[in-house]
């Protein structure tokens, strides 16, 4: 089991991790004026920062290249932990979210907003069929694929697809934290129709967005969480059919409307092959192959990072919730990952994270009286911002291997690509809003 012997061999690694984020929950949340609003900046944001940093600096041994790869993996594991605590809030609120149902389908629609934004900006700085891959979607993982198998990675297409793909890893998260938070205070948008927009179909850009709509509507935290939760696993469901069946269809279209207007004339200069396109299948590190390999190299990263944040929400609390009361949340928390995990081993078609929705939304939902008292009760004592630190720890040090791919894309990419987040965002947000409105929720 390669990944047990690389856990093992870099200890150091998650010393230096467990210090950051404990460095980070003790300056807590800092907040900024800006105009009518604010911009939030939460402790999961600093240990994004930090790590990417430590990992840029050369001669700092403990967080490099040599960690990357298991970084991945804790990540994308570690982050059940997460999606356990938002599943648990989110059965206590099933009632309105049943209630919602409409607004949480057809907001979906609303992701088509990356295209109706980002795309005439595209064209204007001189890209030409690169434009398609880049706005269709905001481009994670499914939508890397789609393109990848209808024009390849080494097509326009395929090379405007990483890009977004990249400056989402990168920055992503710390754009979809602050553009929530601004709007969160500057706009009449309702916080639901905000929490529904959070679901882009990535579980950090999520946790980044949903955490400053709870902070600046408490009393709504239940049904914020609930909603971005749902939002995030239907994004998560149901991208390919959207991006195939309308999005890449109408990001075409569009595209041979308007490049004739707005293209014509403008020059951009070559985009360098992004090393992401050619790394982009290889496994972040070797995992087991076997069932009860795979059951112990899951188990030992949620045990990690589950008393990462353990810690982590004692310190963020200051101290108003004790170690010894937590425990049981805790335990809880990582017993739902590691059950979902287990599951989608035998199921594999169906992704882990849905498992954990499942099984958390059922231990708390109230129709269920014989787990839900007990399971709420404990699981409130852990918060959520906590359990996203670490995870964006790790993300901090993934993001360092793109470093330089972030680099060659100049700064048109990225404006680009944060149109695009925005262009999902607002879309969404406005979609969910009338919606909403119509159906008398809000």
């Amino acid at each position: 089991m390669k990944l047990l012997e690389d856990l093992k061999r870099n200890w150091p690694f998650f010393i230096v991790i467990f210090i950051v984020c404990m460095i980070c929950e003790k300056i807590n949340i800092i907040s900024i004026p800006v105009g009518i609003g604010s911009i939030m900046f939460l402790p999961m944001l600093f240990a994004m920062v930090i790590a990417l940093v430590l990992y840029l600096i050369k001669g700092f041994k403990f967080v490099g290249p040599q960690q990357h790869a298991i970084s991945d993996v804790l990540v994308v594991v570690g982050i059940s932990t997460f999606i356990a605590k938002v599943s648990v809030v989110s059965g206590v609120a099933i009632p309105q979210v049943i209630e919602a149902g409409p607004a949480l389908l057809l907001q979906e629609l609303g992701n088509l907003g990356t295209m109706v934004i980002a795309l005439p900006l595209a064209l204007y700085f001189g890209f030409k069929r690169e434009s398609v891959g880049m706005t269709h979607s905001i481009a994670r993982e499914p939508n890397v694929a789609i393109i990848a198998q209808k024009y390849g990675l080494n097509s326009p297409e395929g090379e405007g697809v990483i890009m977004t793909y990249v400056v989402g890893t990168l920055v992503g998260t710390i754009f979809m934290g602050l553009l929530a938070s601004l709007l969160a205070t500057a706009t009449p948008l309702h916080p639901l129709a905000m929490a529904m927009a959070c679901g882009v179909g990535s579980g950090s850009m999520m946790a980044a967005s949903s955490a400053p709509l709870i902070l600046n509507f408490p009393e709504l935290e239940t049904e914020i969480t609930a909603f971005a939760a749902t939002s995030n696993v239907l994004s998560t469901a149901d991208t390919v059919f959207i991006t195939v069946l309308i999005g890449l269809p109408l990001c075409n279209w569009l595209y041979k409307v308007l490049e004739p207007k707005l293209g014509k004339g403008r020059s951009v200069e070559k985009v360098e092959k992004s090393s992401a396109a050619a790394s982009f299948e290889e496994p972040a590190s070797e995992r087991s192959d076997t069932f009860g390999g795979r059951f112990v190299e899951n188990l030992v990263v949620i045990l990690i990072t589950g008393f990462i944040s353990w810690v982590g929400n004692f310190i963020y609390s200051k101290g108003n919730v004790g170690l010894v009361e937590t425990i049981p949340g805790m335990l809880i928390l990582m017993a739902i990952a590691v059950a979902g995990l287990t599951i989608a081993q035998c199921v594999p078609k169906i992704p882990a994270v849905i498992w954990i929705t499942v099984i958390g939304i059922f231990l708390a939902m109230p129709y269920n009286p014989v787990t839900s008292g007990f399971v709420v009760d404990q699981v409130n004592k852990i918060q959520m911002l906590p359990l996203a630190t670490p995870i964006l720890a790790y993300a901090g040090v993934t993001m360092g291997k793109n470093w330089e791919d972030f680099k060659h894309i100049g700064w048109k990419g990225i404006l680009i690509a944060c149109f695009v987040m925005f262009g999902t965002f607002i879309g969404s947000a406005l979609v969910a809003q009338v919606v909403l409105s119509v159906t008398n929720v809000i």
